[in-house]
């Protein structure tokens, strides 16, 4: 006993401590973490009252770009199967190689991409065609002014021929890429 009464200062320290580990630590921790859930949650109400002021702006916002989408549908081809939407597009194309006096060697689909954020799939078909370079040049430009959007993904082509009055021939590939409306991997 007297040994205890000899280091009671240091003892009553100690027990000084114990009690700050154990009582009021864990109440600061606590408080700490309470503290930091009210700053989330009044971030996230900052951010529900900003788009609640915001509402008839967004609807605006929204209405008009459901009239962008809906003027830009057309670009797109409307999916329907996989086999049935590669036959459509591919005639389309073969008629508009017949229309430009291009000869059609050989015909090809690619493998899809599907492009789910905006609805899409991108069909790519690789062309090996052959014919006058001016009927090449009425065939891309009526590619670029056609209804449906086809973009003209790859271009090679080899021309012979060329003289002053003439624009010769041409042979070579081409791969077009076309849209459908709604991604059609699945189907």
């Amino acid at each position: 006993m007297a040994e205890l009464k000899k280091h009671a200062f240091l003892l009553s320290i100690i027990a000084l401590l114990i009690i700050v580990k154990f009582l009021f630590l864990p109440i600061i921790t606590w408080q700490d973490e309470l503290i930091a859930q009210i700053t989330q949650l009044e971030k996230k109400q900052n951010k529900i009252t900003q788009v609640l002021a915001n509402n008839a702006s967004n609807l605006g916002l929204n209405k008009a770009l459901g009239i962008e989408l809906e003027q830009v549908r057309p670009l797109f081809a409307t999916f329907k199967s996989v086999a049935s939407f590669k036959l459509e597009q591919q005639k389309l194309i073969e008629k508009m190689l017949a229309k430009h006096k291009l000869t059609l060697q050989d015909i090809g689909w690619q493998t899809l991409t599907m492009l789910p954020s905006l609805s899409k799939s991108r069909y790519p078909l690789k062309l090996t065609v052959k014919g006058k370079t001016i009927d090449i040049i009425n065939f891309t430009a009526e590619l670029e002014t056609y209804q449906q959007f086809i973009e003209i993904s790859k271009f090679n082509l080899s021309l012979k021929g060329q003289q002053n009055n003439n624009l010769g021939r041409i042979n070579g590939r081409i791969t077009l890429n076309v849209f459908a409306n709604d991604v059609g991997g699945s189907s």
